[in-house]
């Protein structure tokens, strides 16, 4: 008598994670605090949530070092994940603008699954306490546009509204954020 040995994939589920801006790029600032700044803490947040085996968290960068649109669309498609967040803070002229927004695009080539993973994290961070959430937003970035991958851009509030400025410069709050996004990517993967 023999048992035949069943193979799993044991392949991860790899999720790209784009922190905005970076090097002279700081992207929006309100009273000394920079975009990028806030948008690399949480990107490293959420790489700290990942493991090896089920869920691999890839960081377009690093520390602070300059990245162009096209550097992150390439080193997505090579990548050939599963998944791009690409994480950014919003700013605006009108300061009664707040809450977190997510985008997809609709020319992207998988826009049903970034919808549906847009739908997923929209859901999710309708639980956190302290901050607005607003609906899914289409819009053609280009790096949403011309990633091969599910893919969706954050933006975690707005650094022109007081309640969301002070609401991500706190460290606590944007551990609850990075939690939230890896509870959506499991929740997400747990699909495919």
């Amino acid at each position: 008598m023999s048992f035949n040995t069943i193979t799993v994939d044991d392949k991860p589920f790899v999720v790209i994670v784009d922190a905005g801006h970076g090097g002279e790029d700081s992207g929006s600032q309100k009273d000394g605090v920079e975009e990028k700044e806030l948008t690399f803490s949480v990107a490293k947040k959420l790489r700290e949530l990942g493991d090896e085996k089920e869920i691999k968290i890839i960081l377009t960068r690093r520390n602070d070092g300059a990245m162009t649109i096209t550097d992150r669309i390439d080193l997505t498609n090579d990548f050939r994940g599963d998944l791009l967040i690409s994480i950014h803070v919003n700013a605006d002229a009108k300061d009664s603008r707040s809450g977190i927004d997510c985008y997809v695009s609709e020319s992207n080539i998988q826009n049903g699954e970034s919808k549906e993973f847009g739908d997923i994290l929209i859901n999710n961070l309708k639980s956190v306490k302290g901050i607005g959430v607003n609906e899914i937003k289409t819009a053609n970035f280009n790096l949403l546009e011309k990633t091969e991958i599910p893919s969706v851009l954050i933006e975690l509030g707005y650094l022109t509204s007081t309640n969301d400025f002070n609401f991500i410069t706190d460290n606590d709050n944007q551990d609850i954020l990075a939690e939230k996004i890896f509870v959506s990517i499991k929740e997400f993967k747990n699909l495919k």
